[in-house]
């Protein structure tokens, strides 16, 4: 039972201190494991002492070149499928399992995928990521240091200016949108995609 009560002890000791410790590397800018975002890679911190996160040049075209679509008028379910269409990869997702030297594709609403393809889902998350300003995130929001300054992990892919006028779009369109309004469609959020395995949706065609 002593025995029991000692590794428990030490089992919560440890989780506070790497707890600490990963708290610790966001609030210097240097990376502590996890989900890259999307248009960088891991590089060694300019102090010599562990990892930062910098530009990726196989990724950040991509992200610039979807944030000129979008600001032209495209919408992400159509920047998705000329995406998909013209076969550009990787997706976050995958990008990042090759990152880690792991291969691409996996198990997605109970089927296996070789690769993953772009969503208008996917495409939210990369655009309305505080990382875009090269801003060191932590659950989705921006880490400050003890001034309440954003705590930089690289250079920035957009400027403040540019991505505030990115959200401004995308939250435009976003409250632009017709309200849902009630079906009989009983497939509705049930019926998954055989191309990407996302979920399909109802929708009257308009002539």
């Amino acid at each position: 039972m002593e025995l029991a009560q000692v590794a428990e002890q030490e089992a919560h000791t440890l989780s506070a201190r790497l707890t600490s410790s990963h708290a610790a590397l966001r609030m210097i800018g240097r990376y502590g494991g996890g989900l890259v975002p999307f248009g960088y890679r891991k590089s060694p911190h300019p102090s010599g002492a562990g990892w930062c996160l910098t530009p990726d040049p196989d990724t950040v075209a991509i992200v610039r070149e979807i944030v000129d679509d979008v600001r032209s008028g495209l919408s992400p379910v159509a920047v998705a499928g000329r995406l998909n269409d013209a076969d550009v990869p990787p997706v976050p997702r995958d990008r990042h399992a090759l990152l880690q030297g792991r291969p691409m594709g996996g198990r997605r609403h109970g089927r296996d995928f070789d690769k993953f393809r772009w969503t208008s889902g996917t495409l939210s998350k990369v655009l309305r990521s505080p990382s875009l300003k090269g801003h060191r995130i932590h659950k989705g929001q921006t880490v400050h240091d003890a001034a309440g300054t954003p705590v930089l992990i690289g250079p920035p892919l957009l400027t403040e200016e540019g991505f505030d006028s990115l959200q401004e779009l995308l939250k435009a369109r976003s409250n632009g949108s017709h309200p849902r309004s009630r079906t009989t469609a009983l497939l509705t959020a049930v019926a998954y995609c055989s191309g990407c395995g996302g979920r399909m949706y109802f929708a009257v065609r308009r002539s």
